[in-house]
């Protein structure tokens, strides 16, 4: 089976959100968990190659963070991430850490990250041994499925960003993303996805925002 999966975001003004679920109701897909808030540690190399891959738009490009829901800080169940994109599909590699207190200033809580990837031989995240935190960002999400569990949405507000680098913060609390994963051809897919995609990330706009030299 190909890992890899179709993936597409665009944005919505905060007004459009509420017409946009009852859209997705209309379509078949059903919120599943519950709303929550979503918290990411992000590390890149020292040359910051993980936010110029996606600012040159490399099509076969990755980047790594660290993820836990709820409450930014206290004793939470963190999750490595990688992302890997290739062209307009993505794959996704996973490892649990188990707990770790996130109130920790990033820079030591990323020691504690790095301490549990090698405890663990979690050898897909070996790679962010030599990086650094780069970005934290923190948003609400929702969740939706289609009857099928071929179409995933999720619809992010509120979002937030701190540099630890610099210790600077920034808000985007003027736009929701969505973003879809779907075969590429599925109908609803087709029916959601505009003309205008969005092209960025978060944590490129994070770094745009908190980071002045980029």
């Amino acid at each position: 089976m190909n890992p890899y999966r179709f993936e597409k975001k665009f944005l919505l003004d905060p007004w459009e959100r509420d017409a946009f679920i009852a859209r997705l109701s209309r379509l078949g897909c059903n919120e599943i968990y519950h709303e929550r808030w979503v918290n990411n540690l992000y590390v890149d190399s020292r040359e910051a190659d993980a936010y110029w891959d996606n600012v040159d738009g490399l099509s076969s490009r990755s980047k790594t963070r660290f993820r836990w829901y709820g409450e930014a800080a206290g004793i939470q169940k963190v999750r490595a991430e990688r992302k890997i994109k290739l062209d307009d599909v993505n794959h996704k590699l996973t490892h649990d850490l188990g707990e770790l207190d996130t109130s920790m200033a990033p820079a030591l809580l990323f020691q504690h990250i790095t301490q549990r990837i090698q405890d663990l031989e979690a050898s897909d995240f070996y790679h962010s041994l030599i990086q650094s935190p780069s970005l934290i960002n923190r948003y609400r999400r929702l969740y939706f499925l289609n009857a099928d569990e071929s179409v995933r949405i999720t619809i992010d507000s509120d979002l937030s960003y701190f540099n630890p680098n610099n210790g600077l913060a920034a808000q985007a609390q003027d736009r929701i993303v969505i973003e879809l994963k779907a075969p590429a051809e599925h109908p609803i897919a087709q029916d959601l996805v505009p003309s205008q995609l969005y092209k960025s990330s978060k944590y490129v706009d994070g770094l745009l925002a908190t980071q002045p030299q980029f």
